[in-house]
């Protein structure tokens, strides 16, 4: 991740610190070379807010790039059809995350995965694939019934009847 070139190049002494063919200069705490075009590897690894949901319930997907690129995107892949592969195809990676939040409308499973595209036209970070990552949709339970409806009595007059044996 850095070493001392045996002579100053522009004034610069650390390898590191010295642009690739491409004029990029390595992040700090990377790999580099000197002169050479060094692609970084990354690793994607994906989380959900809960691994179960009810339908209808908002859930987010976050992967996270190891090596905090410089940008890139993520595309989030939850099957064909479903809420995160259609709102969540090209997500900005930032800090090294990029978020999807989406919600089912059925019950059900699904398995969803994160892929990184790699940082684009800088070309420092390869792209990754995460491991497929579980989430369980639940059936919305019926709401409950509604309580009786309330009984007021108004009115009421009571007759007592004496000698007959009835009341």
């Amino acid at each position: 991740t850095s070493f001392t070139l045996p002579v100053a190049v522009g004034g610069v002494t650390s390898a590191c610190s010295v642009a690739d063919q491409r004029g990029a200069v390595s992040a700090p705490g990377l790999d580099c070379g000197i002169g050479a075009y060094l692609l970084q590897a990354t690793t994607t690894s994906l989380a959900t807010s809960a691994a179960l949901v009810e339908q209808n319930t908002p859930v987010t997907f976050t992967a996270t790039i190891s090596n905090p690129p410089d940008g890139g995107t993520v595309a989030f892949d939850d099957g064909a059809g479903n809420p995160a592969s259609t709102q969540c195809a090209a997500q900005p990676v930032t800090g090294g995350t990029a978020t999807c939040t989406v919600s089912y409308p059925n019950p059900g499973s699904v398995s969803a995965l994160a892929t990184y595209s790699g940082d684009g036209a800088l070309n420092s970070f390869a792209c990754s694939v995460s491991a497929s990552r579980s989430l369980e949709i639940t059936a919305t339970p019926p709401p409950p019934p509604p309580p009786p409806a309330a009984v007021t009595l108004t009115d009421v007059t009571a007759t007592r009847c004496q000698g007959t044996g009835t009341g």
